[in-house]
């Protein structure tokens, strides 16, 4: 059952999703639930995402969802940065919207880069009705889980750079520090003269 904030007439939102288990790429849902009473004609929207995890696919980034198709809306995107795209589905038309997905954001994944948890923030969301009046919303961030057997889950972003270094630097230490106790013992041995 659906809990509504107060005063909204719809709810916009992301559900929580699981990284394909193959594959590099991830369809995620833009989901419209209207409550009882309210109507909804068109809607924007921006999505707010982590670049270095999620790449916009760039043939077929955003397509319209089953409740777009049906109310016959088109549905268009733009970037607005890096990590950020603005949505809007619309129709010169009298249709209404109704529950169900608007559209369809297709990512290309960088697993490597991906914590266990990652969000997909919704933003900026205006709905409206027949006549162009807001509709007040309650927007929803998603969440997408990648499988705990991903290697480098739950690591620091900054770790694949600085461990190497890191591996690096201890090796010298170590390998200094092994000369240095070389030195020292050849140092503290008594000479034998002949």
């Amino acid at each position: 059952m659906q809990t509504w904030a107060a005063g909204a007439g719809a709810s916009l939102y992301l559900p929580e999703m699981k990284a394909p288990a193959e594959g590099h790429v991830l369809s995620a849902p833009v989901m419209l639930e209207i409550r009882p009473g309210h109507q909804v004609a068109g809607l924007q929207f921006d999505l707010e995402y982590d670049p270095s995890v999620f790449e916009l696919e760039s043939e077929a980034g955003v397509q319209p969802g089953i409740a777009a198709t049906e109310a016959e809306k088109q549905v268009t995107y733009s970037p607005l940065g890096p990590g950020k795209i603005r949505v809007i589905v619309f129709g010169l038309n009298q249709t209404l919207l109704s529950d169900g997905e608007v559209a369809s954001v297709r990512f290309v994944l960088n697993r490597l880069r991906a914590r266990p948890m990652e969000q997909i923030k919704v933003s900026n969301a205006i709905l409206a009705d027949l006549s162009g009046t807001r509709v007040r919303e309650d927007s929803r961030d998603g969440l997408v889980q990648f499988s705990s057997d991903n290697p480098s889950a739950g690591l620091d972003r900054d770790a694949e750079s600085v461990f190497p270094v890191g591996l690096v630097a201890s090796v010298v230490v170590l390998l200094v520090l092994t000369a240095a106790v070389i030195f020292w013992r050849s140092r503290s041995r008594p000479r034998t003269s002949r």
